[in-house]
């Protein structure tokens, strides 16, 4: 499912299939308010952080940084990828070993609603 079907919250619908293919056919996705208030937000962000990294680079070029700033840097760099692309693969990981399942319980009795 697309990124603007989820938001607009398309397969909601009691027949999500007949829904996603009435808007489908009309060749546009409705959005409600709450989307698009979430979009507006989120590039607001995104452009306040351009903003702040642009002035944060202009304000004074000849700043000096000593080799202690560049090594700490480059270890705040990689120390940052390495945690960010070792939590994605435990989460592949733990989403294809079936940890992320609902608990099931083994033997005893069994649920009296699922009669």
């Amino acid at each position: 499912m697309h990124l603007l079907e989820t938001l607009a919250g398309v397969g909601t619908n009691t027949d999500p299939g007949h829904q996603f293919q009435r808007r489908q056919e009309r060749g546009s996705v409705e959005m409600k308010t709450g989307s698009w208030i979430i979009i507006i937000v989120l590039l607001a962000i995104l452009a306040a952080a351009g903003w702040f990294a642009y002035e944060g680079l202009t304000v004074d070029s000849g700043a000096p940084i000593s080799i202690h700033g560049y090594i700490a840097m480059a270890l705040g760099i990689f120390f940052s990828l390495a945690i960010g692309v070792g939590l994605m693969a435990l989460v592949f990981y733990s989403s294809r070993a079936g940890y992320d399942e609902p608990p099931h319980q083994i033997g005893g009795p069994g649920n009296p609603n699922d009669q």
